[in-house]
């Protein structure tokens, strides 16, 4: 999944993930929240929910 989709999904900008990713700033709950479930969503659904 590339930062865009995921961004998409839980509704925050690429540039958000990507200071997620290198460590820059720390997701706040209600975001980790977020994460957990698209992260625990299977790829059909994701690529549903990206399509929309």
């Amino acid at each position: 999944m590339t930062q865009k989709e995921m961004a998409r999904l839980l509704g925050v900008s690429p540039l958000s993930v990507y200071k997620w990713e290198t460590g820059q700033v720390t997701p706040r709950e209600a975001q980790l929240v977020r994460v957990r479930e698209v992260l625990q969503m299977g790829v059909r659904e994701a690529r549903r929910q990206i399509a929309e």
